[in-house]
């Protein structure tokens, strides 16, 4: 896979997982573990790709934080970090969360917003995940997560983003926080509008690819949803 993009139904996807109602977390669960499993890290892999899942804890003991990691009873990723035995801290708002969840000594959720990870030190972490949470986090709130993130990898560390991005902006969903808190008339927010946001603390891997991530013509060839209006993109990038 790619290190940035819109995901298409030609892309591979994972049917490892159970993840609730979004139809797009196949293909996002499966960009993930490439990238922490092929594009960061070296590992093995299950033969059979519709049942993906590294078979070598390659990234045993590399400190991740997934921020908006969900629920554990929504959705079973968690088991992607259990199994390759890294230092995990899931961080994630929800309420329905008790102030830890803990999976093991190595593994825990933590209830807490983004915008503020103070238990977590400076420079102490190598890979930050965030699937398909940005968009919820309004442009303010934003800026304190990424500075955030910034603050706790590693230099050198990796950001792995997927987000979903309203299609047509005259009519923005409720949870699309982020699309609606920009107030410039017909500004999409892509992934690629982000990576040059925060250009000064990140740089994308690969390089800057010549790709338009404003909305596709050909909707059909994506994954798309057209009851929520969203397609999605993903992102690697690497603090400076």
């Amino acid at each position: 896979m790619k290190d940035f993009g819109i995901f298409t139904k030609l892309d591979p996807r994972t049917e490892k997982f159970y993840y609730g109602n979004w139809g797009s977390r196949p293909y996002e669960y499966r960009w993930v573990i490439d990238q922490l499993y092929q594009n960061i890290y070296q590992g093995k892999r299950n033969e059979n790709p519709s049942m993906w899942l590294p078979t070598v804890g390659s990234i045993k003991d590399i400190n991740i934080v997934d921020v908006g990691i969900g629920l554990p009873e929504e959705s079973n990723f968690f088991e992607v970090y259990l199994r390759g035995g890294c230092n995990l801290i899931g961080v994630d708002p929800d309420y329905r969360l008790p102030e830890e969840t803990i999976f093991s000594n190595k593994c825990k959720i933590v209830k807490a917003s983004a915008t503020n990870m103070s238990f977590i030190p400076d420079k102490s972490v190598d890979v930050v995940v965030s699937i398909s949470t940005i968009e919820h986090i309004n442009k303010y709130d934003l800026v304190k997560v990424f500075d955030e993130i910034a603050r706790i990898l590693k230099p050198g560390g990796h950001l792995l983003i997927t987000m979903d991005m309203v299609s047509d902006i005259s009519h923005v969903p409720d949870w699309a926080i982020l699309q609606k808190s920009i107030s410039t008339p017909r500004a999409h927010v892509t992934i690629g509008l982000l990576q040059y946001l925060f250009r000064d603390q990140f740089y994308l891997k690969g390089g800057w690819p010549e790709i338009n991530l404003h909305p596709p013509r050909f909707l059909n060839f994506y994954v798309y949803s057209r009851k929520n209006n969203v397609y999605v993109g993903y992102m690697h990038l690497v603090k400076k």
